[in-house]
């Protein structure tokens, strides 16, 4: 997915751990909205591990 790091890729593994998020990701079907909560997802991640 382009405009994600390799850092913001890792973190997004952490959140495919979890099936509900899977499903959430791969249900969405409007591309940027999809990019939008996987990086919003991260954002957080990223806030809560600091």
């Amino acid at each position: 997915m382009d405009g994600l790091t390799a850092e913001d890729k890792s973190y997004a593994l952490v959140l495919f751990e979890s099936t509900i998020n899977i499903e959430v990701f791969l249900t969405t079907t409007k591309h940027d909205v999809r990019e939008i909560w996987l990086k919003r997802k991260i954002r957080l991640l990223r806030s809560s591990v600091q």
